[in-house]
């Protein structure tokens, strides 16, 4: 009997184990995590990671990444100083690395993750392009932007002061030059392509109408001039209606905090003012980079450790709407919805 008692004991024991370790007797295993309908992408520099949070359908994010794409933890992830990230329409991850020295680094890349990735996972495709005579043809992507049709990513790369477009593969098919010091991209369904430019003195929105497998475009100066506001603009993004968004990051002084965010109607040219300017110490806008615009409007802008997100058709000295903060957020930068 004590022997019977024992061996029952044993095996509660070992079937305590199991369920604590994620097993469940007479269950089927439970399939991975489905992305919500409405998802928020952050790639964080600082810590070679993708957060992504739910969009929920009121509109408020959750405070709590429900998936971390890691590559602090795990280098198969290759993730390198992350920048920016383009989602597909089926939820594909682009992403821009500026490599382990930014700016001047051979291993600077466009690495690919699926939909449902989570975790430590490896990249399905990377962009690694052999160097030629001059030198890395990806040197500092500081910007992408997905292109429907033909469905390609473009790069903005800062160093080569280029945008380059790409499908799956280490070769280009398109290409634009002479774009003075370009911070961001964003691109109409009708392949306007706008690119910021934070040549001192100029601070523009360059513009052009993409043609798909031409190298050698060129860009004319869109929207410039003192009523436009623009200092030192970054990443753009665009809304439903073609409305341009454009994070300005200012003089990025201690003691001048005059960064803002500029909207501008679609197809805005010459010396505009903007419609819409966030500006001033409610927007809590602190050296600011990357922006992104949901399908209601609502406008996400990141800083270093945080997300502000402020209300459709914000304007003024205004507090955002929401403030997203993390403990593992180091240095935010690239942003995106679907």
């Amino acid at each position: 009997m004590r022997k019977l008692v024992a061996v029952l004991g044993i095996l509660s024991a070992a079937a305590w184990v199991l369920r604590s370790l994620g097993f469940r007797f007479g269950r089927p295993p439970q399939p991975p995590p489905v992305p919500p309908q409405h998802e928020l992408y952050v790639v964080d520099m600082g810590g070679n990671r993708i957060f992504c949070f739910e969009i929920r359908s009121n509109g408020v994010v959750a405070s709590t990444p429900w998936r971390i794409i890691d590559g602090f933890n795990s280098p198969i992830v290759e993730l390198v100083n992350p920048f920016d990230i383009a989602v597909t329409p089926a939820g594909e991850m682009w992403v821009a690395n500026l490599g382990s020295t930014p700016g001047s680094s051979s291993d600077a890349s466009i690495t690919i993750y699926d939909p449902n990735a989570v975790g430590a996972v490896a990249p399905t495709f990377k962009i690694l392009p052999i160097a030629d005579a001059f030198g890395p043809p990806i040197a500092k992507p500081v910007a992408l932007v997905w292109r429907n049709a033909p469905a390609n990513i473009l790069i903005l790369d800062a160093t080569r002061t280029e945008v380059t477009e790409y499908t799956k593969s280490q070769q280009s098919t398109a290409s634009v030059f002479g774009l003075g010091t370009p911070g961001g991209l964003a691109l109409t369904a009708s392949a306007t392509l706008y690119i910021s430019d934070q040549t001192p003195g100029e601070n523009a929105i360059r513009l052009l109408n993409l043609q798909p497998n031409v190298f050698g475009q060129s860009a004319s100066v869109g929207i410039t001039g003192p009523l436009t506001g623009l200092n030192n603009p970054a990443h753009l993004a665009l809304d439903t209606h073609n409305n341009i968004y454009v994070v300005n990051r200012g003089t990025m002084h201690l003691n001048m905090q005059d960064a803002s965010v500029a909207v501008f109607p679609a197809g805005a040219t010459g010396n505009v003012a903007p419609v819409q300017y966030i500006r001033g110490p409610n927007t809590q806008l602190v050296e600011p980079y990357g922006i992104a615009v949901d399908q209601g409007g609502r406008i996400f802008v990141t800083k270093a450790r945080s997300v502000l997100v402020f209300a459709a058709g914000a304007s003024g000295n205004i507090a955002p709407e929401q403030v997203i903060e993390h403990p593992e957020f180091a240095n935010l930068i690239g942003i995106e919805v679907r």
